[in-house]
This record gives C-alpha cells, structure tokens and sequence, in this order.
C-alpha cells in the first residue's frame, strides 16, 4: 500500500494500480512468477514500479540499523523541501512497511522524527494544502498521520529508504551529472 500511496502522488486524479496489477508488472520486468504472490512488494520493487509506469526514478539509501537514521535526516528534509514525494521505508527484521510525508529533524533520535502516513486509511480525508482543517484533524485523531520518533525504528533491523522523485528532479540530477562528466 506504500507504493500506492507514491503513485497516488504521482497521479492525483487517478486511482494507483491494483496490487495484481503492480504484481504483474514487476513479473514483466523480472520474467518470475510474481502474479499471485503472497510476497512483499519491497523499496526495490516501488522503484522498479515507479520506472516502469511513469519513468520517475527513486533514490535508495540503505541504513545498517536504525540507530542510523539521524544521518540521513539532512537528505529526507531536503527531499521534501525540494519538493520530493513520499518515502517509503522498509526493514529487514521490521517487517512493516512505513511511508514517510514529512520529517523534523533533532539532536539525536529521540528528538528527530518522521511523520508516518498509514497507507490503510481508507476514508475520504487528506493531507493536501487545498483541504479542510477537518480532514487532518481526522487522520491525525485516527493516528493515521502520526509523528514517530526515530528511535521507534529497530536498532537490529536495516532500513532501506526510497525516495520518490519527480520527472524533473531526476532529469535535473542527471544533467548535474553530465555536466560534471564533461568537466573530466
């Protein structure tokens, strides 16, 4: 559901794909039997997914445990300060899925957090900045936008953090790439 939530983002105006749906593409892409599986469509798979139906990218960072985190808050906050989409987040011990809609950074992993959208939620309510105040305050009373501490994430599990780019971002990274190629 975390996918769904990014290509919701991706595509406001419509529905994401079914999970069937998505489960066939990634046996398109990787030829195995995917279709059907009871299995977990990871971080590597929304970027595989993200390429194939949009052509966006979506940067990987992997942390060896979650006592990590705090060294990647300086890149999740510019993520989204440069206008970058949800985070997925997903462990290795930590079996759940987590999808990141903001960060707060913080001294230590006490004080920084993430701000964790349950991608469950099936109500009418959103996040967006055209909505009504009564529409948070319904994910928020429902616990289903809340903010989590770092330190929540297991300090025995690794961490791989997706972060979803826009068209343009990732075509301005590649163009910062080639130019600096030219330089050499």
């Amino acid at each position: 559901r975390s996918i769904q939530t990014i290509l919701s983002w991706v595509t406001p105006d419509q529905l994401p794909p079914s999970i069937a749906d998505m489960q066939a593409v990634l046996a398109r892409v990787h030829a195995s039997a995917y279709t059907g599986s009871r299995g977990w469509v990871g971080v590597a798979d929304a970027a595989i997914l993200l390429d194939a139906l949009h052509d966006m990218r979506m940067v990987l960072r992997t942390i060896s445990s979650g006592r990590d985190a705090l060294m990647l808050m300086p890149e999740l906050a510019a993520h989204f300060d440069s206008g970058g989409g949800p985070i997925m987040v997903g462990g290795g011990s930590d079996v759940y899925s987590k999808t990141v809609v903001g960060v707060r950074e913080g001294a230590d992993c006490s004080s920084a957090a993430l701000l964790i959208l349950d991608p469950h939620y099936q109500g009418g309510a959103t996040l967006g900045a055209d909505t009504c105040a009564a529409s948070r305050q319904e994910l928020w009373d429902g616990r289903w936008v809340a903010w989590r501490p770092l330190d929540t994430l297991s300090a025995t599990s690794f961490y791989n953090f997706g972060l979803s780019q826009r068209r343009a971002q990732h075509l301005a990274r590649a163009n910062v790439g080639a130019q600096s190629s030219l330089r050499t």
